[in-house]
């Protein structure tokens, strides 16, 4: 009994009205992606050949919303920036009363 790969499950889940995904999942390996986190680094240009204008950006629509990194699509993770070495040295001289 053969499993189902995680891509595959995931354009299923994704785009449930497509009829035959294999043809999509064979452009998605030819294109480099190998697991779902690739799949972060598509672009809707990568997708038009094979997916209607739609249906490409509600992928992408789906893609951005689930909880793979969003990094790679366009958005940045705004996490605190930590100080740097020169920038601790610069507040800890400032700070001191001569």
């Amino acid at each position: 009994m053969d499993t189902e790969s995680p891509l595959l499950s995931f354009i299923k889940s994704s785009l449930p009205k497509m009829r035959d995904p294999e043809p999509f999942l064979e452009r998605l390996q030819g294109l480099g992606v190998e697991d779902l986190e690739d799949l972060t680094y598509l672009q809707e240009s990568d997708l038009l050949s094979v997916l209607r204008p739609i249906e490409a950006r509600k992928l992408l629509s789906l893609l951005q919303k689930t909880s793979m990194p969003t990094r790679c699509l366009g958005q940045s993770s705004k996490q605190p920036e930590q100080p740097t070495v020169q920038q601790s040295q610069y507040q800890y001289k400032s700070s001191i009363t001569v």
